[in-house]
């Protein structure tokens, strides 16, 4: 998750649709009706039946902020959580 410097208190909210498909649906509801909502609660199955989403990580390129983390986070997939020496 990207420009966390810009999206401010939202930021909790992103990261809790992420973890409870409950709050992200209660909120996709809330948001969008008719043929928008049908599409996002499609896509949103499709995700989680494939299990491609992943916990977010909030990063500001800005304040830096989260870089160690997805820095972290990338080196335990593509090291499959081996430690990598130069």
């Amino acid at each position: 998750m990207t420009k966390t410097d810009l999206i401010g208190d939202r930021t909790r909210d992103i990261q809790e649709w992420s973890s409870n498909h409950a709050a992200l649906e209660a909120a996709v509801s809330g948001a969008a009706d008719g043929d928008t909502y049908s599409l996002t609660m499609a896509i949103l199955r499709g995700l989680d039946y494939t299990e491609m989403v992943q916990g977010l990580i909030p990063v500001s390129n800005v304040t830096g902020e989260g870089l160690v983390s997805l820095e972290a986070a990338l080196s335990r997939i593509l090291n499959l959580g081996e430690e990598v020496e130069d």
